[in-house]
Parts: structure tokens; sequence; C-alpha cells
């Protein structure tokens, strides 16, 4: 028996030739091989990773992606980084309670669709003295042009400038959310706009993306991510559902689960007032979300089954043959 890991990196060909009568896993880590922002990418077809699924149907794929639509008994999503994240780290955090100085914040690094989209938009329809904001590489809209709706209002020359510390790139991801992350841009805002590391094929993803917005005691908005909401709930976590029109979350159109997202609650995210008050009437969900997000005995109970069936996978992998980006798997083993 053995376990296949197919990065972002690997090519159709080449895991077709791993697979074998003895492949018992297939882990997903991170997104699905192929450019993230949809270049030369078939959206409207499936990946060819789904397509294994059914070619393989002894094979158990273990995703870190969740995918819209993907229903298969041999396709399980389990949000393996996070999880990484919350048993490597001690993850306790007091957030700000005091008054916060800005409405929202958001963080952008790595170009994906969101992240540029909502860059675009916040840039043109956003009072930008309301904005903290931590971001690079999501200053080009034709990187997502096939994805905006012609009446959509950006201007092609108006987003976010790179603000991004270079001084944190040396960093991993526990130092740079403790040390300026946290403190110094999400706990600024009652509102924090999460953009997940989405891909041309809809999902709702859960990285450290969204645990760092929680361990920051905000307001959590996402864009990108198709019915977020949902997921969340799944995980026991408040979405805010009373606080947020989510309605544009269940549309399955990128432009819809970022920029519609964001219009749908223009007129929310501009008040501060309004903000705020909310974000103090919702206080008592966002401690709650605070608290479990690195919680590591909710998350082994919760996860109980799906964390056996990741160790049964690990087991089997041969670590000298998969990209080091993958090596986070290890603390499974654990």
């Amino acid at each position: 028996m053995e376990t296949i890991v197919i990065s972002p990196f690997s090519s159709e060909q080449d895991i077709r030739e791993l697979f074998n009568d003895d492949t018992r896993f297939a882990i997903i880590p991170d997104h699905f091989p192929g450019n993230p922002l949809g270049y030369k990418t078939d959206i409207d077809n499936p990946h060819w990773v789904l397509n294994l699924l059914d070619e393989f149907p002894k094979c158990i794929f273990l995703s870190d992606y969740n995918k819209v639509g993907v229903y298969k008994k041999n396709f399980v999503p389990i949000p393996m980084m996070y999880l990484s994240e919350v048993f490597g780290h001690d993850w306790t955090y007091d957030f700000n309670m005091e008054k916060r100085p800005y409405t929202s914040s958001i963080i952008g690094g790595q170009t994906r669709i969101n992240r540029t989209l909502a860059s675009f938009w916040l840039a043109k329809n956003y009072p930008l003295d309301q904005l903290k904001y931590h971001y690079t590489e999501n200053d080009d809209i034709t990187a997502v042009q096939q994805f905006i709706n012609p009446n959509a209002s950006l201007h092609p020359r108006k987003f976010l400038f790179d603000t991004w510390d270079k001084n944190t790139l040396e960093w991993n991801n526990n130092q740079r959310l403790f040390n300026h992350l946290m403190p110094d841009i999400i706990s600024q805002a009652y509102v924090h706009l999460g953009t997940e590391s989405i891909n041309p094929h809809l999902e709702a993803p859960l990285t450290e993306k969204t645990l760092s917005a929680w361990l920051g005691g905000t307001l959590l908005l996402p864009l990108g991510d198709y019915c977020k909401n949902e997921v969340l709930a799944k995980y026991g976590f408040e979405s805010f559902s009373n606080v947020f029109e989510l309605r544009s979350s269940r549309i399955p159109h990128h432009h819809e689960v970022t920029i519609g997202v964001l219009e749908d609650n223009r007129d929310f995210l501009m008040d501060h007032s309004a903000v705020e008050q909310a974000w103090h009437e919702n206080i008592g969900k966002i401690i709650h979300n605070s608290k479990q997000a690195a919680d590591k005995e909710f998350w082994k109970a919760h996860q109980a089954d799906n964390l056996s069936l990741v160790k049964d996978a690990v087991e089997m992998v041969d670590f000298s043959k998969i990209h080091k980006s993958a090596e986070f798997l290890k603390i499974f083993l654990q």
C-alpha cells in the first residue's frame, strides 16, 4: 500500500504514472495543480485531478480544499494546513478589546483572483482612511479580467498599493501572525475582509488566513469563498450572517463571491459607527470563534475520523520524493 502526494506543481502525466493497484491514498495538501489565476485553465470542465476520482475509485483522495459540487465517497476534504498550524504552534492570543481605529482590514499576499478583485474594488469604492491593509502582487486587473462582470465599477489603474513588510518574508506563519499581522493589521479594525488562497474552480478553503482573523477578534467577512458561511457553521463557528448580507456568496461566480459580497455590504462597511456597534453587539460570538479557532482538543475531537485517515495516509508517504511544500504533513505522525 502506498500514498501519492499531488502538489500544486504536479503534472497530470507524472501523477498518472504513480498510480497503481497499491495506491491507497492520494493527498492534495494545497491547491490543485495549475495556475491559481486560471491562465490556460478550462474552468468550465472538471480539473484533471477530479477525473482521477472515477478512474481510481478504491483510492481515497484527501484534499485540503473542498470543491463545489464534488460529492464522491473517495473524496474527503480536510483542512490539513489549518490543522497543522493548530497542532504545530501555541496560538494563545489575547486580541485587542479596546477601541479600534480602522473599520476594515485586509491582507493579500500572492496573486489570487479574490485578492486582485478586492484590490481594485476597494481602491475605487472604499474610503482608504478606514482600511488597514497589507498587500502585494495584486495590481494587474488583466490577470482576472475573465472573471469580471462588464458593469463592474473598477478602474484599471486604481488598486491597493504594495504595503508588504519585506522584513517579514523570512518569518514562518506563526512569527508573521503574532509579531505583525494580528497586532498591526487585523486587530486594528473591527471587520476583517478574508481572502483565502482561492483558485479558478469554486471552493471555500479553511487555512491559517481564517485562523488569524478569528484570533484577531474580528467580524470576518469572507471574500471569494463560495457559501463559506455554511462551511464555518459545519465546524461550529459563527459566520455573522446576522451582521452581513451574504446572498452573493451563494452565486457560483468569482465576481459575485468577491465584488458582489462587497457591493451588498457597501453601506454598512463604510459606516464606522455601525460597524463598531455590531462588533460590540456580537462580542460573545467573536470570543467564541477566537477561543475555538486554535483549541487543539476541540479539533482532535471534531476531526477525529479525518485525522485518523490522514495519519494512515501520511505513514505511507515517501518524503524523499515529494515537494518540500508538503513536508508539513509530518506533523500528523505525532
